[in-house]
């Protein structure tokens, strides 16, 4: 199941937790930790989270828009956006852990 985080400190113990009970890799929460400072540069709040089989998800969602990234263990992290009502979907690689202009036109969309 997916949690909502309180806090930029609750995010952390959230990691941390993962790590510890090595659900996620060092690694894997390395990259979260990139991966959330850059989106929350954007303005963006806290992202939704889950974990399951050692891949971590971290969400946002408007009405019928979603963006995700998805950390999987050994991978690059991946993004994906899609757009319920207007049938649009988009994503990809995030080539050295950032996020590209195309991701991050769709990110925006949710500050």
């Amino acid at each position: 199941p997916d949690i909502a985080l309180k806090d930029q400190l609750d995010w952390m113990k959230y990691l941390a937790r993962l790590a510890r009970e090595n659900q996620i890799s060092e690694g894997q929460k390395m990259s979260a930790l990139s991966v959330w400072s850059e989106a929350r540069a954007t303005g963006l709040k806290l992202p939704r989270a889950s974990c399951a089989e050692h891949t971590l998800v971290m969400m946002w969602r408007t009405g019928r828009k979603h963006f995700s990234v998805e950390l999987a263990d050994g991978s690059l992290p991946e993004w994906s956006y899609s757009d319920l009502g207007a049938g649009t979907y988009d994503g990809g690689e995030m080539e050295g852990g950032a996020f590209g202009p195309q991701a991050l036109r769709f990110l925006t969309m949710f500050v």
